[in-house]
């Protein structure tokens, strides 16, 4: 929460220097349509599956084993990284479609 926090305010500091630097023309709208797509994608996958699945999951394995635990985090990672570099194939492939 406390990096989100963060995060938050640095981007809110981002824009606001953006905005001093470039005013409100056609370069920055152009800046902030780049984002959309990946910030649309690390919402949905990194916010919404880390905190619906692994939280809860890794917290029962945890109780078990914490050996077993650290292995099905490692595991999860493992493949989350592999459907990422997927994904980010697909949409390097396709970015002339998404950019146009």
């Amino acid at each position: 929460m406390g990096s989100y926090l963060v995060s938050a305010a640095l981007g809110l500091l981002r824009d606001r220097l953006l905005a001093g630097k470039f005013g409100a023309g056609s370069e920055l709208d152009s800046y902030y349509a780049a984002f959309v797509v990946p910030d649309f994608i690390a919402l949905i996958l990194i916010f919404g599956a880390i905190s619906a699945a692994l939280i809860p999951v890794f917290n029962s394995y945890l109780v078990k084993s914490k050996e077993e635990a650290w292995h099905y985090l490692s595991a999860f990672f493992n493949v989350f990284i592999v459907f990422l570099v997927f994904v980010c194939l697909i949409l390097i492939i396709f970015a002339p479609n998404f950019v146009s």
